[in-house]
C-alpha cells in the first residue's frame, strides 16, 4: 500500500515563535542538529540574547540613576549648609549671594579698622563736632 504523504513536503513548526520551516536544513538551523535536550532553539536563544542585552542596559541605566540621585542628595545637603551659613552671617531669613558678599565686605572693613586701631594708625574722625 503506497503512503498518502509521499507527495507532501514535510514541515516543522516551532511552538516558541510559530515559524514554519520547510526544509531539513532550515529546521536543523532553527532547532539544532539532534541533541534536542541540550540545544536551545534559535528563536529562544536570540530572544534570550536580546533580553540579556536589555537587562544589562537596564542595570547600567539604573546604576547611573542611583549615582545621579546620590549626587543630587549630596548637592542638596551642601546647598542647605550654604543657606544656613548665609542666614547666620547676614542675619536674614533668606540671604542671597549679594547679601553674603555685602556682609563679607563689611567684615573685611571691620578687620582693617581693628588692625589699624591696634597698630595705632587709626584716626577717629568726629563728624558731629
Amino acid at each position: 500500500m503506497p503512503s498518502k504523504n509521499r507527495g507532501q513536503r514535510k514541515e516543522w513548526r516551532c511552538f516558541h515563535c510559530d515559524e514554519v520551516l520547510r526544509t531539513r536544513k532550515a529546521a536543523a538551523e532553527h532547532f539544532g542538529e539532534g541533541n534536542y535536550e541540550a540545544e536551545i532553539p534559535l528563536c529562544v536563544e536570540a530572544a534570550t540574547t536580546e533580553q540579556k542585552a536589555l537587562i544589562l542596559t537596564n542595570r547600567e541605566m539604573w546604576e547611573r540613576v542611583q549615582k545621579a540621585e546620590r549626587q543630587i542628595e549630596d548637592l542638596e545637603d551642601r546647598l542647605d549648609d550654604y543657606e544656613y551659613i548665609t542666614r547666620k552671617l547676614t542675619k536674614k531669613p533668606s540671604g542671597t549671594a549679594h547679601d553674603l558678599e555685602h556682609e563679607w565686605d563689611f567684615m573685611q572693613g571691620r578687620v582693617i579698622a581693628a588692625e589699624s586701631k591696634a597698630n595705632g594708625t587709626y584716626k577717629e574722625e568726629k563728624a558731629w563736632a
